[in-house]
């Protein structure tokens, strides 16, 4: 059975957003992980890097390597 996506973002103490990811990865959630990207970016301090934290993930597919790719600077 597949683990559903959880995300939360947090702030750290220099005020820059770090994106929390768990559970599994894959196509059918790829969109809601992109706009919850989108939504930290433009939450986030001006110059400030938005950090993705993937260390709860489960399964990552191409897709979610592609979502990051087009996010990245």
């Amino acid at each position: 059975m597949a683990t559903p996506l959880r995300l939360r973002t947090d702030r750290r103490d220099d005020g820059s957003l770090v994106l929390v990811a768990a559970g599994e990865l894959d196509l059918s959630n790829i969109g809601t992980f992109s706009d919850a990207i989108a939504h930290a970016i433009t939450a986030g301090i001006d110059g400030s890097p938005l950090h993705v934290d993937l260390s709860a993930i489960d399964y990552l597919d191409s897709g979610a390597i592609n979502v990051l790719f087009d996010h990245a600077d």
